[in-house]
């Protein structure tokens, strides 16, 4: 069920999101894969449009290895993009961050001011090569609201429900739900291609 209204709110970010092209890789395509001038350029969209951080800073600890996450925007981009993500020059992974105390589950790490968020369920393009989004999300860029506390209703009905031979039984749901940009200079999508 969330996994379906997650997949709301994403594509109501990729109908209404600016997008920019990835510019400084290397394969000569209009849309590149992800450099780090370009993951800097789409932080500047958000820093040129006073755009709040959506993390707070990460302190250092005094664990081996370890070190301080600056505040940052979230990233969400695609899991076939980790090995591009990891090639980044400013690459944190999340296992040298200084506390763990503030890691979301599918956090993959950092790149100065951005941490990234994968999933597959990020959009990708049929194009060859696929050009896929990834997307920069500053604080109060897009809201949700279900309708009450009860908007959402798992329904579940056991083997034989109107069914003479007991073969079928049935689960779903029904939500009252939707997703809204609420500011649009908050949020950024970077196109890029898979190296």
């Amino acid at each position: 069920m969330h996994t379906m209204l997650d997949k709301v709110t994403r594509d109501v970010w990729d109908a209404s999101v600016a997008q920019i092209s990835c510019l400084n890789g290397s394969n000569g395509n209009a849309v590149t894969e992800l450099s780090q001038a370009d993951v800097d350029r789409a932080i500047q969209y958000l820093d040129d449009n006073d755009t709040e951080k959506m993390t707070p800073v990460i302190d250092g600890a005094s664990r081996f290895g370890t070190g301080p996450v600056e505040s940052a925007f979230w990233v969400v981009a695609h899991v076939n993009l980790k090995p591009d993500i990891r090639a980044l020059n400013a690459f944190v992974p999340t296992s040298q961050y200084g506390a763990q105390d503030a890691v979301l589950q599918s956090e993959f790490g950092a790149t100065e001011e951005a941490r990234w968020v994968t999933s597959t369920l990020v959009k990708y393009s049929s194009a060859s090569p696929p050009v896929y989004n990834n997307t920069f999300v500053g604080a109060n860029a897009y809201g949700y609201i279900s309708i009450d506390e009860v908007a959402t209703e798992m329904i579940m009905k056991p083997l034989g429900f109107n069914d003479y031979l007991n073969r079928f039984q049935s689960m779903g749901f029904t939500a009252y739900f939707n997703a809204a940009i609420l500011d649009d200079s908050h949020i950024v999508t970077l196109l890029s291609t898979k190296a």
